[in-house]
């Protein structure tokens, strides 16, 4: 599972967050709002999809969000031939012929292919871009699409602009962002400073940054950040780890499912569920909510929690993920078949939030597909989602065949007839 994902910026209260003091000299379209990165007229992740079907539909904001073009305040619909018609080919194409909103569901679709689907080599064919001598619009615009994702050789790039004398200025704030979205490393900076002497010191500090943290994972940095962090960025942090879907955080969440405040706790627990497919507070189905009083109902989790944890601490991420499912009616199969695809179809359906991110999760890995959410926030998306992806299934499924290598389903040929069959038309 790859580890990149965009993320916010964590800053303890009342200071100002590092890419406004950076470009507070000449302005910038970011605005502070509650610790977090969000841009005006957007909201935006790595993974915004997967993430509404995890809370219900409710919004994502500010994570990895790109500026919206100048007035710009509503969706617009997306000219399919933009991106044909783009003088760059490839991702870096396909991002530039995006609509003007981060969050337009084209934007979405594309950060979430590239999230499970493209993985590494998506990536790296946009620092090529960015290291050629596109016009600076465009490669800001590249730039800022790529906030979160935390893939070596981008933050190398990143790393490299943000400080160098020849970077102009809008690219090295957008190099700032796009660092800070993807750390969480925050930069204190004297806001009576010169730009150009706040962008030395920032160059500097990014530089010293990179050079303790490089050859970590991008969960090993927001894990080291959850000690020390203050409440609320603490968090984000955790949240974020969801985004980032690394299962090898769990061990380090477990300890923290009992310790700090309710929210703290219920956020810890919350990103376990998510991770590893295991539902410890299942609220009624039908009928009145549990009438038990929040801090009841966080605790019998939290003893549902540890209880797991003993049976499964020494089990592997994909047992976790197959027995969630199982414990939910919804049994997969290793390797996986075609009738696999249809049973997470249902779990699509499943009341939990986390069940249903993860069934989506795996229906895109397994298939190369990106089938998600429609616009609109009706009371029967995930119905019309599931249907989707069995309208997409239902013709393929006989010639669906498992690939090892590549870890997802291919088209093979369609069965041979039965030549002894007799023929309907002649009898």
């Amino acid at each position: 599972m790859s580890r990149s994902a965009a993320g916010p910026a964590a800053r303890g209260p009342g200071e100002p967050h590092p890419s406004v003091a950076l470009g507070s000299v000449g302005g910038s379209s970011t605005a502070n709002t509650g610790g977090r990165i969000r841009t005006r007229g957007s909201s935006g992740s790595a993974l915004p999809v997967l993430l509404l079907v995890c809370v219900g539909l409710g919004g994502c904001h500010g994570l990895g969000s790109a500026p919206a073009t100048a007035g710009a305040s509503a969706y617009k619909p997306w000219n399919p031939a933009a991106a044909a018609a783009s003088a760059h080919a490839g991702i870096p194409g396909e991002v530039l012929g995006l609509p003007p909103l981060s969050d337009a569901p084209e934007a979405e679709r594309l950060r979430t292919r590239i999230q499970l689907v493209l993985g590494e080599p998506a990536i790296a064919e946009c620092v090529e871009f960015l290291r050629a001598e596109a016009p600076l619009e465009d490669r800001v615009r590249v730039i800022d699409f790529l906030a979160g994702w935390a893939d070596p050789g981008l933050m190398d790039w990143l790393v490299e602009s943000v400080g160098a004398p020849a970077t102009p200025k809008p690219m090295a704030l957008a190099c700032h962002r796009a660092l800070c979205a993807a750390t969480f490393f925050r930069v204190a900076l004297d806001p009576d400073l010169h730009y150009e002497e706040r962008r030395a010191r920032v160059a500097r500090d990014w530089a010293a940054w990179w050079h303790r943290n490089r050859g970590r994972s991008q969960s090993e940095w927001l894990v080291g950040r959850l000690a020390g962090a203050h409440e609320l960025d603490r968090l984000d942090l955790i949240r974020h780890l969801i985004r980032v879907g690394d299962v090898s955080t769990v061990p380090t969440l477990v300890q923290y499912v009992d310790t700090g405040t309710l929210e703290f706790r219920a956020a810890a627990l919350q990103a376990i569920s998510y991770l590893t497919n295991t539902v410890f507070h299942d609220p009624p189905r039908s009928g009145p909510p549990d009438p038990r009083p929040k801090e009841v109902l966080l605790l019998d989790a939290v003893v549902r929690c540890q209880e797991w944890w003993k049976r499964a601490r020494d089990g592997t991420p994909d047992r976790w993920i197959r027995d969630g499912f199982l414990a939910r009616g919804v049994e997969l199969h290793d390797p996986p078949v075609a009738a696999d695809l249809t049973a997470l179809t249902r779990a699509l359906l499943d009341p939990h939030p986390a069940v249903r991110s993860q069934a989506l999760r795996h229906l895109i890995r397994w298939t190369g597909e990106v089938i998600l959410v429609e616009p609109g926030r009706g009371s029967d998306a995930f119905e019309r989602l599931a249907e989707a992806w069995r309208a997409w299934i239902a013709p393929r499924r006989e010639r669906l065949v498992w690939d090892p290598e590549r870890q997802r389903f291919g088209e093979g040929p369609p069965p041979a007839e039965n030549p002894e069959a007799p023929d309907p038309k002649s009898q």
